[in-house]
């Protein structure tokens, strides 16, 4: 989970849609988070806490720019897959290399065209 700041949102494990934003770290290790729904501060352990990140995924560029490091974007779920090929809309072709990697790191949204390619 990391260190939050007081711009983290939080989910609440088995509670649909109750969220909350970090506000502080009691002494025994539970998050104060102060509620969306107008109902205060409230404390949680961390391990009834979801942090609510975007859908990511990482990519490789398959080009000269490739250095074989990976690079985070928000995607939306459902898009690509583990394997696929695309062209970026910048024209470099980028290979998906995990989905769903929930990142923090990600600060560009996913752009570009599939490649499908068929068997000849």
């Amino acid at each position: 989970m990391g260190n939050p700041t007081t711009t983290t949102l939080f989910e609440v494990n088995g509670k649909k849609n109750v969220f909350g934003t970090f506000l502080a770290k009691r002494p025994n290790g539970e998050y104060v988070l102060e509620m969306k729904d107008g109902s205060g501060a409230q404390a949680f352990s961390k391990d009834e806490l979801t942090e609510v990140l975007p859908f990511t995924v990482s990519i490789k560029y398959l080009n000269e720019r490739s250095s074989g490091s990976t690079y985070d974007y928000e995607c939306e779920e459902g898009k690509v897959e583990r394997g696929d090929l695309i062209i970026m809309s910048d024209g470099n072709i980028v290979e998906v290399t995990a989905v769903n990697t929930q990142s923090k790191r990600a600060t560009k949204t996913l752009t570009g065209r599939k490649i499908t390619s068929e068997a000849i």
